[in-house]
């Protein structure tokens, strides 16, 4: 096996993938819906205010309110930028902290207190917010507090937006279509023009090109992986060990759609395929959009052992030793597939050879 030719035949893959429709489908479509997600509802229903703050003098009263649990909140360094955000609807109210703030709220000195707010901010939203305000102010300017307020709760409470529940099911699908669809997609085309019957007349192995094909969905798998991740601001602390997870879940899928793709002779049946399985491929994203949901059913999916590790450090900051065991099974599900792709080419290969 060559590396020289399959550099060349990975080339040739890309070039080819960009003309056709349904390999850009399958790499396109799960980015934009990501995007669109992100921008309508990203805190649409997190049930906390959006909140920013320009405060180049470092008040006690933004440290405060950047604390505060219940309030999603952000520092900015520029002031054109929190304004901009704001009247574009990322961030419901601007604060433009004055300097000597908090010596003005202890002295009881007038000062001018600058505020930006998106037109279509909530009123529940500009309610918490006033309120969590006026309790800060209060604490910096040393005022007795003369009541206190007991939140009691009453049933599961969930301040997660529909961006973030909907994250797993984003990643599962950008691995899967790209990292399955393409390379599959790439070996019907191949069948469906005859073109490696051209293998017998060329130095290059059967092998090359499945190893071209596969390599053409990780890298696809990966980088619409990384940006479905980027868009929702979820690498988390372990940017390396996350693209690592990425890598494994993408070759792993890539060597699926590689499988599927040797076996199946035209469009209609692989598409058929995976129509019908699709949920065994995207059961864990399904699986984890419902809250009670027992642990135990996601992983009876294989494709869990792709999904669930890269969740886990995106969004729980796990290291290499909460996630091995997980890993170790999905080595063993990528060991069976290149067996069985393995032995898939030696059989095509002698077919080949009879022709």
């Amino acid at each position: 096996m060559s590396i020289r030719r399959i550099g060349i035949l990975f080339w040739r893959e890309l070039r080819a993938s960009a003309g056709n429709f349904l390999m850009i489908f399958a790499v396109v479509v799960p980015v934009v819906f990501s995007l669109l997600v992100s921008l309508v509802f990203g805190d649409l229903f997190s049930g906390r205010p959006v909140l920013g703050f320009y405060d180049p003098y470092g008040s006690q009263f933004t440290q405060m309110m950047l604390a505060q649990s219940h309030l999603n909140t952000s520092l900015y360094d520029s002031l054109d930028e929190m304004i901009a955000d704001t009247q574009a609807g990322k961030i419901e109210t601007g604060y433009i902290v004055p300097q000597g703030f908090d010596q003005a709220l202890r002295d009881g000195t007038p000062l001018d207190f600058l505020v930006y707010t998106w037109g279509e901010t909530p009123l529940k939203s500009r309610l918490i917010a006033d309120t969590t305000i006026t309790n800060v102010v209060s604490q910096i300017a040393g005022l007795e507090q003369t009541a206190s307020v007991q939140i009691v709760p009453l049933g599961q409470a969930d301040h997660t937006s529909l961006a973030d529940q909907l994250l797993p099911l984003l990643i599962l699908m950008t691995i899967i279509l790209s990292g399955v669809m393409v390379p599959s997609l790439s070996m019907i085309s191949e069948k469906q023009s005859r073109t490696l019957l051209a293998l017998n007349v060329t130095p290059a192995h059967l092998s090359e090109v499945f190893a071209a094909k596969t390599l053409l969905g990780v890298v696809l798998g990966m980088a619409t992986g990384m940006i479905t991740l980027a868009l929702n601001r979820a690498f988390g602390s372990h940017a390396l060990l996350l693209i690592f997870v990425l890598l494994l879940g993408a070759l792993a899928a890539s060597l699926l759609g590689t499988l599927l793709g040797a076996l199946m002779w035209d469009m209609n049946t692989l598409l058929a395929t995976l129509k019908g399985g699709g949920i065994l491929l995207i059961g864990p994203g399904i699986i984890d959009l419902i809250p009670k949901a027992p642990d135990w059913i996601a992983r009876l999916f294989p494709t869990y052992y792709i999904l669930n590790p890269v969740m886990a450090v995106a969004e729980r900051g796990a290291g290499l030793g909460d996630i091995w065991s997980d890993l170790l099974i999905l080595l063993v599900l990528m060991v069976v597939l290149v067996i069985a792709l393995a032995r898939v080419i030696a059989r095509q290969q002698k077919r080949l050879a009879l022709l």
